[in-house]
């Protein structure tokens, strides 16, 4: 018993709550019978005072007896019962936080623990990739085997981003400070276009950048960057060929805010995945079959509250999906060599409107 307690985390919880409620329970019924047992006491000396008045031929109305009984309820049971609220709660707090302790040091160990792993399956990673690289170059390798090697090299980057975003989630679940300020928005989100150009291409899909300038939110550039990042490459992965998707950039209705919206005219989000897209490793029942591995949503979450942001998404299954990230506004403005204006870039066929 004692061997599974010290090692199994569910049992060692189970046992903390099971003994903090039977403890919690004993408190509870001492501090009733306490209260009870003082109001009694109270409720009867007032009364054998009123008699003891009455016999001794000195006038007691019912007035009398109603305000020695309202002063026992003022003056002792009512303080009475706040403190004995106020000790509850502070044990019920004490509770949850003794039988919650196995299990968050347990997600600590574990954001630990796939750090440490995403940090040492980097190196040969990048080993098997460059060596498979340098093997492309040779221009004898027969085609079989040029084609098994292009394969694996498509593989290996598929575990390298996974890497890369377990290797984020971790840091960003951690709670890691980040260093904010004024960030234009609008820049950011060019660099990602830029950034996922060659894989719009493949596609031949139409990504629409409408935005004014002056976008200013307080935030860490290279965060933002990966939300921006992340928003685009999902909804490219979830859009058919020859797609359409907008990147809105605007102020938001009450002034607080930077609406960060990418729609885009995919397959949509059925409604009970909407309820667990922000999960880790949470893979919709609409998501292709090559998308990703359920972390970039969980990722965006993450950042957005470190921002003190707000997420919304809407979606349609069948028609698309249109994700609003919101970020509060810079109170400064950053310079800019316009006022305001609009873009629309087509990267598929690289046209400026």
């Amino acid at each position: 018993m004692w061997g599974k307690y010290r090692t199994d985390l569910f049992f060692r919880t189970t046992c903390h709550i099971i003994v903090l409620q039977v403890v919690f329970t004993v408190i509870v019924v001492i501090a009733l019978w306490f209260v009870m047992d003082l109001l009694m006491r109270d409720t009867t000396e007032a009364l054998m005072s009123t008699f003891t008045q009455m016999l001794q031929g000195q006038s007691v109305t019912p007035d009398n007896v109603r305000a020695s009984i309202e002063d026992v309820r003022t003056n002792h049971f009512l303080p009475t019962m706040v403190i004995s609220t106020a000790l509850m709660l502070c044990f019920g707090f004490i509770i949850v936080y003794v039988a919650l302790t196995p299990t968050r040091r347990s997600m600590e160990r574990q954001k630990r623990f796939i750090s440490n792993i995403a940090h040492e399956l980097r190196t040969p990673l990048a080993v098997i990739q460059t060596n498979t690289d340098v093997a492309l170059l040779n221009s004898d390798v027969p085609a079989r085997l040029r084609q098994t090697l292009q394969n694996n090299s498509q593989e290996i980057s598929r575990i390298s981003e996974i890497m890369n975003n377990l290797l984020s989630l971790s840091n960003f679940m951690r709670n890691e400070q980040l260093k904010f300020e004024d960030v234009d928005l609008s820049v950011v989100v060019q660099r990602v276009l830029d950034t996922l150009e060659e894989t719009s291409n493949h596609k031949d899909i139409t990504l629409a950048l409408k935005t004014h300038t002056n976008q200013a939110v307080l935030g860490n550039a290279v965060a933002l960057e990966q939300v921006v990042f992340n928003l685009v490459k999902n909804a490219i992965t979830h859009t058919q060929a020859r797609g359409l998707i907008t990147i809105e950039i605007e102020p938001s209705t009450d002034g607080k805010y930077i609406d960060l919206a990418v729609s885009d005219s995919g397959s949509g989000i059925a409604r009970s995945d909407l309820f667990h897209i922000f999960e880790p490793f949470y893979r919709a029942r609409t998501a292709p079959k090559n998308g990703g591995k359920g972390l970039g949503l969980a990722i965006v979450n993450e950042i957005v509250q470190m921002h003190r942001g707000k997420i919304k998404i809407r979606s349609t299954e069948g028609q698309g999906t249109k994700v609003i990230v919101s970020i509060l506004q810079s109170t400064r403005e950053i310079t800019s060599k316009g006022d305001t204006e609009e873009l629309s870039m087509d990267f598929s066929h690289r046209i400026l409107q």
